[in-house]
């Protein structure tokens, strides 16, 4: 089994958005790292257990290429239009309104028996 970074217990967090592109329902996941330092692990630097519980969680995180940072890396991915978020706007766009109250999140303790 993988270890993840920071904390022993890592907790999933699954945001409830819209996708930018389609305006469809959109699950968005990051790792909450348990740490005042570094919040937050986007998906192309999870773990492949953790890749393994968000799409246990109905998350979809396919590779993808950006072109602005030209090169492709994991991200969160609409099931709809197949769009994705990229890592900017994970932030500005998805954990800071779920950390502000704006959009709903759930966290998930990770347990070895979930994925």
């Amino acid at each position: 089994m993988n270890k993840s970074p920071i904390s022993d217990n890592p907790k999933l967090i699954v945001i409830e958005a819209q996708c930018w592109k389609c305006k469809q329902p959109m699950k968005v996941a990051v790792m909450d790292c348990g740490s005042p330092f570094l919040q937050h692990r986007r998906p192309d630097e999870f773990t492949k257990d953790e890749l393994l519980f968000a799409a246990t969680k109905g998350v979809s995180i396919k590779l993808h290429y950006s072109a602005t940072a030209d090169y492709e890396y994991l991200a969160n991915s609409c099931t709809h239009c197949d769009a994705f978020v990229g890592d900017h706007y994970l932030f500005t766009d998805y954990i800071q309104p779920a950390d502000m109250g704006d959009l709903q999140s759930t966290s998930y303790e990770m347990e070895a028996k979930d994925y």
